[in-house]
């Protein structure tokens, strides 16, 4: 979260996950790590407790882009070439509303910690140089089919040859559609007793339950839009 994938997630290093790091490294009695992380998170890592119990709900909000596929069609020579790429546009990512609250006490606000859009962009963009070559490749060898049948059978088959080479040529826009646009989470502690935790997804409540709080337990839920 403090270099590369920086870039998938809006907003700063996740606060709920600084404490939970420190929490296990607490548990763990690791003095060197939480010296390091004292270092840049001190004040958020503030009250935080290896005997309390805590509530962590993960999110997910929305749905993934889909892809879809970019065309160009151009005359070379005597044959029609059609160009198909995937691509993948990113939209605004909204995920107000979305946090736990504990009933006669605090909203605790979710945290982004991976928008899956800029994720399957990049991953797309990545492999852009390979899907290029082997759509070249795949090109250079429907041009000789047509060559082959307007050479064999004459102009008309030649036609037909490029015709269908050209409306087979399409770009791969399968993905995975059931994935969320992005993924949030929430950490609150929950107070002594039972409490009733309200879990609240870009602004819709989709789960209302009841926990007891035991020392040192962490309740893990998910939240869905």
């Amino acid at each position: 979260y403090e270099s590369t994938f920086s870039g998938y997630i809006r907003g700063p290093v996740p606060e709920g996950l600084v404490r939970g790091l420190y929490r296990m490294l607490l548990a763990r009695d690791r003095t060197d790590r939480i010296t390091k992380l004292e270092a840049k998170y001190k004040k958020v890592m503030e009250g935080v407790r290896v005997e309390d119990s805590e509530v962590v709900v993960v999110h997910e909000v929305g749905r993934i882009a889909r892809k879809f596929a970019k065309e160009f069609i151009l005359g070379v020579g005597n044959q029609v070439v059609r160009f198909s790429f995937p691509s993948i546009e990113t939209r605004p990512l909204f995920g107000g509303g979305t946090g736990v609250e504990i009933r006669g006490g605090r909203f605790y606000e979710g945290e982004n910690t991976a928008y899956l859009d800029a994720i399957a962009r990049d991953t797309l963009e990545n492999r852009r140089g390979r899907l290029v070559a082997k759509q070249m490749t795949r090109l250079l060898a429907k041009g000789q089919l047509t060559y082959q049948a307007e050479k064999n059978f004459g102009p008309l088959a030649g036609l037909a040859a490029n015709i269908a080479t050209a409306a087979t040529e399409t770009a791969d826009t399968r993905s995975w559609t059931t994935l969320p646009q992005a993924f949030y989470i929430t950490r609150a502690k929950l107070p002594p007793g039972t409490s009733e935790v309200v879990i609240k997804t870009a602004g819709r409540i989709g789960e209302i339950k009841k926990l007891t709080a035991q020392k040192g337990k962490i309740h893990l839920l998910r939240g869905i839009e």
